[in-house]
């Protein structure tokens, strides 16, 4: 896969931990490192307003999209290709 363009930059929350807001800012994904040495990709349940927190420690509320994407590239890539699709 290409790389896509992105708006945002990464947010580094920890080792192997990411947060990275969608193009349109609306959606959040979190790319992490899993212990089976791939990336995951994680996104936050709901869609954000302006000021709406983000709760970084309930995994509850991350629902995960994509498993052992082999580089974080390819995390941010798949990230990127979702988009605010919400499907």
């Amino acid at each position: 896969m290409s790389d896509r363009e992105r708006k945002y930059a990464l947010i580094k929350l920890g080792t192997g931990d990411y947060l990275l807001p969608s193009n349109t800012g609306l959606t959040f994904y979190r790319i992490t490192r899993s212990e089976e040495e791939g990336w995951d990709v994680f996104r936050w349940r709901y869609r954000l307003l302006r000021h709406d927190p983000i709760d970084v420690e309930d995994w509850s509320m991350w629902d995960c999209v994509s498993q052992l994407e082999e580089t974080r590239r390819d995390a941010i890539n798949e990230a990127l290709r979702l988009g605010d699709g919400r499907g």
